[in-house]
C-alpha cells in the first residue's frame, strides 16, 4: 500500500519501474526514510548495467518514430530540390554557351576570312617564287605558321619577346674611354694601312692598326680603303668617318698625320720591301710577330705599308690597355659623317613613326640629329612602333660558298656552279679534288645559311604577330623578291633603306655604274657581254700594265692542270677566264701605281689613289668608253648605303641575325651591348638546333615547333662574359671594355 503510493507519489519513478523486467525486492524499514534516494541509485545503476537495452526502448518510443520519420522526409526534399536546382543550373549555362557561341559566330568568320587571305597569299608567294621553277620548301609549315598568325592576332605576345635578361646584363657599363697612359711619340716611324673588303671589315683594320701604331711607337696615316671590285666601291674613310673626331679623339692614345712627310711621298715602298701584304701575316698573328718582323722595317725605312690587314691581329693575348684601346676605336672615335646622321635619322624616325622620345642609342649613332627623330610626331595619344631589324645574310657569294641546296633542283645547283667557279676557283678545285660532305651532311650540321623562308618560320614561331614592323638590312637577296615572298606575305610591313627613302633622299647613297657595264664582279657570266667588254677597252689597258711594269703572263699551265702566276705580292691564283684577269688587273693596278704615275701614260687613273680621283677627270678621259660614266664609277658608294644599314639595325628594339659568322651583324650586336644597358636584346638562332627541327617540317605540329624554337633561341639569349679568343667587337663584356656596377 505505501509502495503504489509513494511510487504515485513520485512520478518521476514509475517509469524506470515499469521498464524493469525483475520485481523490485521489499525496502526494509531502515531505508524507508530514504525511499526516493534508493530509487534514483537504482535507476542510475540500470543505466550502466543495461545500455542496450535502454538504447533499444528508446528507439521503439512512438516520438522518436515520428522524429525520425520527419528528419527524413526532410532530407528527401532538400535531395530533390538540389538536383533540380543543378539540372536547371546546367540548363542556364548550355543556354549561355549557345547563345556566346552564337554571336562569335561572325568574329570566327572574320578570322577565318583572314587566314584563308593569308592561305591565298602565300599560295601566291609560291606561284611567283615557281615561275623560275624553283620548288617551294616548307609550304605546309608556312600554310601552318599563317595560321599561327591569323590566330594569334589579338593576343599578347610572349613574355620576354623583346627584352634581354636585364639584370644580369644591366650591370655591365660602358668604360673603353678612360685612359691610363700617357701619349705616343711616335717617331718610330710611319704606318700606311690600305684596308680592304666592306665597311665592316674596313672598320675592323682601322682599330687593328690603331693598336699595332701605338704598340710600335709610330705614327698612323689616316687609313685608306682599297678599291673593290666586289663592292664596287670607291668611298674614302673622309666620305664614311668624320676624320677630325677621329684625330682628335684618339691624339691621347697615338700620333696620327693626315699624309706622309714629302721625304717619304716619292719613296717606292715595294721595291724598298716595306709593303707588306696578308699573305705576309697571319690571320689574328700576335703582337710578338709585329715586334720581331714589322718592327725592324719600320725602323730601317721609316714607312710600313699594310695592304688588306683584314683581321690580322689576335684577341689575345693582348695588354689591358691595348685591348681598351681597341675598343676606344671601334664604340667612340669612329663616328659616321653628318649627311649618313642625317639620313639615318630619318630612317629612325620613319621606322618608329610615333616615337616621343628617342632610342638609348641614338645620340652615339646620328649625333646632333637625334632630336630629328621625334619632330613631326604630333599625335601623343598614339603608341610609338617598336620594330625588329633583320640581318638575312643570304646573298649570292654566301649562298654559293656554303655548298648547300635550297631547293631550286638541278637549275639552282648550275647557277651556283658556274658562280663558285668564276669567283671562288680554290673552291671548285677543292670540290673536284676532295670528298667534301654532302649538302644534308652540312645542313645537318647547321653550316648551311637560314633561308627567307626558314626565318619566316622562326620569327612566327618566337611569337612576332602580324604587325611587326620589320627593316631588313641590305636587298642583295639571292633569288630577288620571288624568294622572299614568304616573308614580305606573312610580315607585310617589311620595309627597307631604299622602300622608306625618297629618290632624292637616297641619292647621295646610291651606286650609279651603268647597267651596260658590268662590274668585274658581278651574278652574270661576263662572257655573256663579250661586246660590253670588248668596249671598255679594259685589256688595252691591261697591256699598257704588263709592258711598264713588266708582269709576265700569268696563264702558263702548272702540272697540276691549274694555272700560275709569278706575281710576288699577292700569290693568287688566276685562271684563263676573263673573270681571273679582271681579278688580276685590279691587283695589277696597285703594283704598279708608282710606275704608272711617273710614265708618260699618266691619263691612266689609279684606283688606289693618294688623292681624290674626283678632283682630275681629266686622267679618265682616255679611258676609251668609260669617260661617259666616270663619275658614276668613283662615286659607287656601298659603304655608305651599308652604313644606314648600320644605323638602322643598331638602333633597332630588336636585332635578329641569321648567321652569326657575318662580320656585319657582329659589329652591330657588340654595338648594341657596348652602349644598350640590357634593354635591347639580339636573337642569334642556333642553326643547328633549328636545323633539326626543320628537318622534321613534313610532320611536326606547329605547338611542337614552336616550342622547340624558342627553346633554341632562348639559350642564345644568355648572358656571359667574352670567351678568350674571341672578338671584342662581337661581345665587349670583358674588363678592358666595359665594368660592372657596384
Amino acid at each position: 500500500m505505501s509502495s503504489s503510493s509513494e511510487s504515485e507519489s513520485n512520478p518521476s519513478t514509475s517509469p524506470r519501474r515499469l521498464h524493469s523486467h525483475s520485481p523490485t525486492p521489499k525496502s526494509s524499514t531502515l531505508f524507508r526514510d530514504s525511499g526516493s534516494g534508493s530509487a534514483q541509485e537504482s535507476s542510475s545503476l540500470s543505466r550502466f548495467s543495461s545500455p542496450k537495452r535502454s538504447s533499444l526502448g528508446e528507439k521503439n518510443h512512438p516520438r522518436t518514430r515520428r522524429k525520425v520519420v520527419r528528419f527524413w522526409r526532410r532530407r528527401r526534399v532538400k535531395v530533390i530540390l538540389g538536383v533540380l536546382g543543378l539540372v536547371g543550373l546546367f540548363l542556364l549555362t548550355d543556354w549561355w554557351m549557345l547563345s556566346r557561341l552564337h554571336d562569335a559566330g561572325r568574329g570566327v568568320k572574320r578570322r577565318s576570312s583572314i587566314v584563308k587571305s593569308s592561305l591565298v597569299s602565300v599560295q601566291g608567294g609560291v606561284k611567283k617564287f615557281n615561275k623560275g621553277k624553283r620548288p617551294q620548301i616548307h609550304s605546309r609549315m608556312l600554310a601552318l605558321a599563317a595560321h599561327a598568325l591569323a590566330d594569334g592576332q589579338n593576343k599578347p605576345e610572349p613574355k620576354g619577346l623583346w627584352d634581354e635578361p636585364v639584370v644580369p646584363a644591366s650591370v655591365w657599363r660602358p668604360c673603353a674611354d678612360q685612359r691610363k697612359w700617357e701619349p705616343s711619340e711616335g717617331n718610330n716611324g710611319y704606318i700606311l694601312v690600305t684596308a680592304n673588303g666592306g665597311i665592316n671589315q674596313q672598320r675592323v683594320a682601322v682599330c687593328n692598326a690603331v693598336v699595332i701604331a701605338r704598340f710600335l711607337n709610330a705614327t698612323l696615316v689616316v687609313p685608306k680603303f682599297l678599291y673593290s671590285s666586289v663592292w664596287r666601291d670607291a668611298s674614302q674613310f673622309g666620305d664614311i668617318y668624320q676624320e677630325e673626331h677621329f684625330l682628335n679623339y684618339l691624339a691621347p692614345d697615338i700620333r696620327m698625320v693626315k699624309e706622309l712627310p714629302m721625304e717619304l711621298q716619292s719613296l717606292d715602298l715595294e721595291a724598298i720591301g716595306s709593303v707588306v701584304t696578308d699573305v705576309d701575316i697571319m690571320k689574328e698573328s700576335k703582337l710578338s710577330f709585329y715586334w720581331k718582323n714589322i718592327l725592324p722595317i719600320l725602323l730601317q725605312k721609316r714607312v710600313v705599308h699594310f695592304v688588306g690587314f683584314g683581321n690580322r691581329l689576335a684577341f689575345d693575348p693582348i695588354p689591358f690597355e691595348l685591348q681598351r684601346l681597341r675598343c676606344r676605336c671601334n664604340f667612340h672615335a669612329l663616328r659616321f659623317i653628318p649627311k649618313i646622321q642625317e639620313t639615318g635619322a630619318l630612317l629612325l624616325k620613319r621606322m618608329r613613326q610615333n616615337a616621343r622620345r628617342s632610342g638609348p642609342l641614338d645620340h652615339y649613332l646620328v649625333g646632333p640629329f637625334v632630336e630629328s627623330t621625334m619632330k613631326g610626331n604630333k599625335n601623343r595619344s598614339a603608341k610609338s612602333s617598336r620594330y625588329l631589324a633583320l640581318h638575312l645574310r643570304f646573298e649570292i657569294d654566301m649562298v654559293a660558298h656554303s655548298l648547300c641546296n635550297f631547293g631550286g633542283g638541278g637549275e639552282e645547283m648550275q647557277e651556283l656552279e658556274a658562280y663558285r667557279e668564276i669567283h671562288f676557283p680554290a673552291l671548285t678545285h677543292l670540290k673536284k679534288t676532295t670528298k667534301l660532305p654532302s649538302p644534308e651532311e652540312l645542313r645537318a650540321d647547321g653550316q648551311c645559311p637560314l633561308t627567307p623562308e626558314e626565318t619566316a618560320l622562326m620569327l612566327v614561331a618566337l611569337g612576332f604577330n602580324r604587325k611587326t614592323h620589320l627593316f631588313l638590312a641590305g636587298s642583295q637577296i639571292y633569288g630577288g623578291r620571288s624568294r622572299l615572298a614568304a616573308l614580305t606575305t606573312l610580315y607585310p610591313n617589311l620595309v627597307t633603306k631604299e622602300s622608306l627613302l625618297s629618290s632624292s633622299e637616297i641619292q647621295p647613297f646610291m651606286n650609279f655604274t651603268s647597267q651596260e657595264y658590268p662590274s668585274p664582279i658581278r651574278e652574270l657570266n661576263p662572257k655573256d657581254w663579250p661586246d660590253r667588254w670588248e668596249n671598255l677597252s679594259i685589256f688595252k689597258y691591261h697591256n699598257i700594265l704588263w709592258n711598264k711594269c713588266e708582269i709576265v703572263s700569268l696563264l702558263t699551265p702548272r702540272e697540276a692542270g691549274r694555272p700560275q702566276t709569278t706575281h710576288t705580292l699577292y700569290n693568287f691564283h688566276f685562271g684563263p677566264s676573263l673573270e681571273h684577269q679582271v681579278a688580276l688587273f685590279q691587283v695589277a693596278l696597285f703594283r704598279c701605281s708608282p710606275v704608272l704615275n711617273e710614265s708618260t701614260n699618266d691619263n691612266y687613273p689609279n684606283p688606289i689613289r693618294e688623292s681624290n680621283l674626283k678632283d682630275r677627270p681629266d686622267r679618265w678621259k682616255n679611258f676609251s668608253s668609260l669617260s661617259t660614266t666616270p663619275q658614276s664609277l668613283v662615286e659607287s658608294m656601298w659603304d655608305l648605303l651599308a652604313a644606314l644599314d648600320f644605323i638602322a639595325c643598331t638602333a633597332a628594339d630588336a636585332f635578329a641575325i641569321t648567321d652569326s659568322g657575318s662580320q656585319f651583324s657582329s659589329l652591330i650586336s657588340g654595338y648594341r651591348i657596348y652602349y644598350g644597358g640590357g634593354r635591347l636584346p639580339t636573337i642569334r638562332p642556333n642553326k643547328r638546333r633549328l636545323a633539326s627541327i626543320f628537318l622534321k617540317n613534313s610532320s611536326i605540329e606547329w605547338s611542337m615547333f614552336e616550342k622547340r624554337v624558342r627553346k633554341a633561341v632562348r639559350q642564345t639569349k644568355m648572358i656571359h662574359r667574352r670567351p678568350i679568343s674571341r672578338s671584342v667587337y662581337r661581345n665587349p663584356r670583358c674588363k678592358e671594355c666595359m665594368c660592372m656596377k657596384g
